[in-house]
């Protein structure tokens, strides 16, 4: 056989090995990190070879509680002179990589610490999952039957002035106005014979704070304060705006509350309550207004209507007459904004108030603006012009709709959000507060290289790799 033949099916047999072994390496290394030779100190390179490239390989991977190794192998181009075809690869002394130790988590209490008993909580290692268990002292703290400690304040005893102990107890008004048994906190002082006494009351919310009780004193005097605190009676209105009304109510505070029926209105369809009517009554009075949601197209009197003969008979030249919107960013007031949360909700979508607009139509006459315009006979299109961050902030969405508040009814309406030229744009016959709602937000997911797979690039680019020389191989073979 010719001998040009067996060289080349020998360098071609050479390749395929090189590529097998550098899988093989690429497959041990945690990552394709490289180091410096003078790090890893060579054995057999000289100063007369030239070096390529530098590669750790992990021989044994660290782990939290023992060591790795690794080594690096260097790439010899040439030497003495002469270069080498393929390279020649050399290895250093193997490094030890110290065992990388425990990654803690913050731990679960896994058993809960009482008056006397001590309690545990495990943490796990967020690397190699193993356990460890600590001791959680126990609280000294009163069992739940017994929840007050009495609050001792003690004072310098002079034994030419002999004291009195006194307990102040503080009861909190039930619900159906009687007291309970025990008090809702306690604490003892000590009071000097002779001297005047006047224990602090507290401050609760929802409750009246009796007045300060005075006390001189004496050898034989009571040894016991009651300070009893009555709760609040409160009232609860409601603001049908334009509604069929609903008497308020007024109870003590804490006492359930019975949600009264929905009240009516023409040409609106009832919504809620806005804030939410609570369960129990407040710590103080409260107001909570109706939510109406319009079901015609029928408006308050007084709006001025497009379709409205506006001209002028008394003119000898007819008046050109258009129309123009006007739109501004807007911070609608507390009771617009809850109106529009409120409808977010029913829609399971969320309102940010960066999202409100202002917009009016105005009658213009030969191009110039004349009068604001409330309402129209045929829809209007409606094109904003997102700024920058709003339309960076709307990236991450993908359902929108718009919130429309005109004399204090709410009415959905669809919207078209153009991503590229960052506009939004739907059909409206009415003009004022308006509002973008959009679903909650999603959660973004890091790209990685194949999660389906697990394969690197690095994998990747191995397997093309000895694609590669199996190919050139069988090529030569076949020539």
């Amino acid at each position: 056989m010719d001998n040009r033949i067996i060289r080349k099916r020998k360098r071609g047999f050479a390749a395929l090995i090189t590529a097998l072994i550098m899988t093989v390496q690429c497959a041990l290394a945690v990552s394709a990190d490289y180091v410096t030779w003078n790090e890893l100190t060579p054995t057999l390179v000289d100063a007369n070879e030239q070096i390529g490239d530098i590669q750790t390989i992990y021989t044994a991977m660290a782990t939290c509680t023992d060591d790795g190794e690794k080594y690096a192998r260097v790439e010899i181009l040439n030497s003495g002179g002469g270069s080498h075809n393929p390279p020649i690869y050399e290895e250093s002394r193997r490094i030890v990589v110290p065992a990388l130790g425990h990654d803690w988590d913050n731990g679960t209490v896994t058993l809960e610490p009482t008056a006397t008993t001590d309690g545990t909580k495990t943490f796990t290692c967020q690397r190699c999952r193993e356990t460890k268990t600590e001791v959680i002292p126990a609280t000294g703290e009163p069992e739940p039957d017994n929840p007050i400690v009495p609050d001792i304040r003690t004072y310098p005893v002079i034994d030419t002035m002999p004291t009195v102990l006194f307990t102040v107890n503080h009861y909190q008004q039930n619900t159906d106005e009687t007291y309970p048994d025990k008090p809702t906190d306690t604490y003892q002082v000590f009071a000097y014979i002779g001297s005047v006494l006047s224990p602090d009351v507290k401050e609760y919310a929802g409750f009246i704070s009796p007045e300060k009780q005075t006390i001189n004193v004496a050898a034989d005097s009571i040894t016991t304060v009651d300070y009893k605190y009555e709760r609040k009676t409160v009232t609860l209105s409601f603001d049908t705006d334009g509604g069929t009304e609903i008497a308020p109510i007024t109870q003590k505070f804490g006492t359930a509350v019975t949600s009264p029926g929905a009240p009516e209105k023409e040409g609106s369809e009832f919504s809620g309550w806005g804030p939410e009517i609570p369960e129990t009554m407040p710590e103080e009075d409260m107001t909570v207004k109706a939510i109406w949601t319009e079901i015609n197209d029928d408006d308050a009197a007084g709006d001025d209507d497009i379709g409205t003969d506006d001209t002028d008979e008394d003119s000898d030249t007819e008046d050109v007459i258009g129309y123009c919107l006007e739109i501004t960013d807007s911070e609608p007031d507390e009771e617009t904004f809850a109106l529009i949360s409120n409808a977010a909700r029913k829609q399971g979508k969320v309102a940010e108030d960066d999202f409100c607009w202002d917009i009016r139509l105005f009658r213009t006459i030969n191009g110039i603006k004349d009068k604001q315009i409330h309402k129209s006979d045929e829809p209007v299109e409606v094109v904003i012009t997102l700024s920058e961050a709003q339309r960076e902030a709307l990236l991450k969405y993908s359902e929108f709709s718009i919130v429309r508040v005109h004399n204090g009814k709410l009415k959905l309406i669809d919207c078209l959000f153009d991503k590229e030229n960052g506009v939004i744009s739907f059909e409206s016959d009415r003009f004022s507060d308006y509002a973008l709602i959009h679903e909650p937000e999603h959660i973004e997911r890091e790209n990685d290289d194949n999660p389906k797979t697990g394969v690197t690039d690095q994998t990747a680019c191995c397997v093309l790799l000895i694609s590669a020389a199996v190919i050139i191989l069988s090529r030569k073979r076949k020539a």
